[in-house]
C-alpha cells in the first residue's frame, strides 16, 4: 500500500520522492502491522490527518495515541508535531497533470479497474468533504448570499465551469450575481464597484489559480464578504475569507475530482432556495413561464 500510494503522489524530479514518504518507505518493513495500517492511512488520507489531532487520529483508526507517537518516532521524528509538519510539506508537492497520466498509466491494471479506482475514488472525496463540512458556517454563508447586494462569483481554470455553474444557479433563485472572467475587458469597471454590501466567492484548488486569487483578493480588500470554496485551511483564498467552506479533490490521473465541491455548491444554493422559497419559487415560476414561451427544452 504505501508504494503505490507514494509512487501516484509524490514528486518525481530526479526520479525522486519527497523526503517525507522516502523515511516511510526506508522504515516500513520494520513497522509493525498497527504502524504500517497507521502509516497506510496517513499516506492515503494527507488532507484530512494535516488537521488531526493524535486523539482524532487514533479514533478514527481505532488504535492507541501511543501507537500514533510511537510511530512517528519510529519514523525518526521527535513527535506527532514533527511528524505532521513533514506531512503537511509533502501534501503541497503535488504532481503535474504529465506525471499523474504517466504513474497512473504505469500501473498495471485493466481499464475496467481503473473505472472502478475512479469512482471509488470520487466516492472518498464526497465522504470525507461530508465529514470535514462545517454546516454552521455553510448556513451561514448561505444567509449572506441571500442578503447581499450582488455576488461575485470567480473561478478562473479547472474551477471556471464550477463558477459558471454557481454563477447561473444564483441567477436562477433571483440573486443579483456576475460571474468575473479573469482577461475580461471591464473588471477594472466591475471592481470599482464593489464595497461592504457585496459577496465575492472564489473557487480554486491545489494547483491554485493566481488569477483567482488575486481577483478574489482585491474584492476582499474592497469590503466585500469572502466566501472561499477550496481544498485545504491553509489554500490562499482562505486567508481573507469569511467564510471557507472546504471539499476534498483528491486526483488520480490528470484532472482534479470535483464531486465534493459541486456537492458543496448543490448544498450551498439549497439552504438559500428553502430558507427563502417564497421569493425563489416566485423566480423559478418567472423562468419556467420563460423557458416555455421561448421553447428552450423539448
Amino acid at each position: 500500500m504505501v508504494n503505490q500510494v507514494a509512487s501516484e503522489q509524490a514528486p518525481d524530479a530526479d526520479n525522486g520522492r519527497h523526503p517525507f514518504v522516502v523515511g516511510i518507505q526506508r522504515r516500513y518493513a520494520a513497522l509493525s502491522p498497527v504502524h504500517r495500517r497507521i502509516a497506510d492511512f496517513v499516506l492515503s488520507h494527507e488532507d484530512e490527518v494535516v488537521f488531526f489531532t493524535t486523539t482524532a487520529l487514533a479514533r478514527e483508526l481505532g488504535v492507541s495515541e501511543a501507537s500514533i507517537v510511537r510511530l512517528a518516532r519510529a519514523l525518526g521524528f521527535q513527535g506527532f508535531r514533527q511528524f505532521q509538519a513533514g506531512l503537511r510539506d509533502y501534501s503541497r508537492h503535488r504532481l503535474p497533470p504529465v506525471s499523474r497520466v504517466k504513474l497512473a498509466a504505469g500501473k498495471r491494471r485493466s481499464l475496467s479497474a481503473l473505472v472502478d479506482e475512479v469512482l471509488r475514488n470520487d466516492l472518498n472525496n464526497l465522504q470525507a468533504t461530508h465529514r470535514a463540512l462545517d454546516h454552521k458556517l455553510l448556513i451561514d454563508a448561505a444567509e449572506s448570499l441571500w442578503k447581499a447586494r450582488t455576488i461575485f462569483v470567480i473561478g478562473a481554470r479547472t474551477g471556471h465551469s464550477l463558477a459558471v455553474f454557481l454563477y447561473f444557479s444564483l441567477r436562477m433563485l433571483g440573486r443579483n450575481s456576475r460571474l468575473l472572467t479573469p482577461g475580461a475587458g471591464d473588471i477594472p469597471e466591475q471592481l470599482v464597484e464593489i464595497g461592504p454590501s457585496d459577496v465575492a466567492i472564489g473557487i480554486s484548488f491545489s494547483r491554485y489559480a493566481r488569477a483567482t486569487v488575486d481577483l478574489f483578493d482585491m474584492c476582499v480588500r474592497s469590503g466585500a464578504t469572502g466566501i472561499a470554496i477550496t481544498d485545504r485551511a491553509t489554500s490562499p483564498l482562505a486567508h481573507g475569507a469569511a467564510f471557507t467552506l472546504m471539499s476534498h479533490t483528491r486526483y488520480l490521473t490528470f484532472i482534479d475530482s470535483f464531486v465534493g465541491p459541486i456537492s458543496v455548491i448543490n448544498a450551498l444554493l439549497s439552504v438559500v432556495a428553502v430558507r427563502h422559497r417564497r421569493s425563489s419559487v416566485k423566480s423559478l415560476a418567472r423562468l419556467e413561464r420563460t423557458w416555455t414561451e421561448m421553447k428552450t427544452y423539448r
